[in-house]
Parts: C-alpha cells; structure tokens; sequence
C-alpha cells in the first residue's frame, strides 16, 4: 500500500504557541511574559474572594497563591533570561495577589518585603532564579545527545550586530551564583553530585555575611 503526501506551505509569521509558551521571531520575552502576567491576573481575580475573606487563615492564602498563583505566573520560567523591565511587571503582578492576600492596598504605604513576610511567602523573582539554577544543574546531568544539551553547548559564529550584546540566559545564571560567591566551573560540579542547591535569594547578602 502507497501512501501520497500532499506538501504543506507553512506560512512565516511573527509569533506562534507551543507547549503553552510564545516565541516571537525576535526572540523577546516580552509578549510572554504580557501572556503569563494576564493569566496570573485571571487566577488572582478568579481567588480573590478567598484570599481576602477574615476567616480564611493566612496558611491557606498561602497554598493557593503558591499551588495556583505562582505556577500560572512562572510557567516555562525555568529558561526566561529576563530584562530589569520584566521583573518590574512580574513584580508588580505579585503584588497584587499578596495585597489581595492581606487586605492592603498601595495607599497603605507598606513595604512590600512587610506583606511577603506576613503571607510566608519569598519574591517571585527569586524563585524564579531558584527554579532557573535547577535547570542549569539538570542541563549540565543531562545527556550531550539531548537537543537541550547540543543548544547549551552550541558555539555560534558570524557577524555580530553594532551596540550592546543581547543578555543571555548563561548571563543570569552567572548573577546568580555570584550572590552566593560561586563560579559556574563550581555549580556545575556540585550539580553533576545533585547538590546544587541555593536559599531563596531574598537572603543572599545574609548568606554572605
């Protein structure tokens, strides 16, 4: 039995979705992080009757910002290389759940670490960075054979455009493990030993001292 192919023109276009993340030609973040902050919006204002109920503990409130909040926010977040802007959104987005959480508002002028510390939870942006230091050390375990791994790996060449080179996920990784006085050649043995691990980064100068 003969099977025929029909051949498919597949159209170029500026963005597409997969696996639930976008990727634009220019390879920016910055319709990625517009969707994920508008779904986080969504689950914010969809828990927001609870999280603002007296008679809700603050243990609970807890659970549903970090099993649904979070998770919606920081999806895909593992390989995000994100610019001072983003993390300001992404902030600022949190924020409005922890507010949510405590009953408080900006006019309250209230320190944002206060209202963290009283729902128990860390800065999204440093869990972000926790979640991205896993993916090195799981990069570095994985198989050389892996297309994650031949990416990672890959030396590119080529004319480079004038201005400012564009900031690379390695680049973050790098800042990281710099706040904890680590180099990548050390995280990279500890991760092959799986005890790459670091505290959430809200306490990295208290780590130093």
């Amino acid at each position: 039995m003969q099977y025929h192919y029909r051949r498919k023109h597949v159209n170029q276009v500026s963005e597409f979705k997969y696996l639930g993340s976008i990727f634009t030609e220019d390879g920016k973040l910055d319709r990625e992080i517009e969707t994920r902050i508008q779904k986080a919006n969504n689950i914010n204002y969809q828990i927001a009757p609870i999280l603002k109920h007296q008679n809700v503990t603050m243990q609970t409130k807890k659970k549903l910002i970090d099993a649904l909040f979070v998770p919606t926010l920081c999806y895909q977040c593992q390989t995000w290389t994100l610019l001072e802007s983003h993390k300001r959104k992404i902030t600022s987005c949190e924020m409005k759940c922890i507010r949510n959480a405590t009953n408080k508002t900006w006019r309250d002028r209230i320190r944002n670490e206060t209202l963290r510390n009283i729902v128990g939870t860390i800065p999204v942006n440093d869990y972000i960075e926790q979640q991205r230091i896993k993916w090195f050390g799981h990069l570095n375990r994985m198989n050389p054979g892996q297309p994650a791994a031949r990416a990672y790996c890959m030396k590119t060449s080529g004319y480079k455009a004038r201005g400012r080179p564009r900031k690379r996920w390695i680049d973050d990784i790098k800042e990281t493990l710099n706040k904890f006085n680590m180099t990548p050649a050390q995280a990279t043995q500890l991760a092959m030993s799986r005890k790459l691990h670091i505290p959430p980064l809200c306490n990295a100068s208290r780590h130093k001292q």
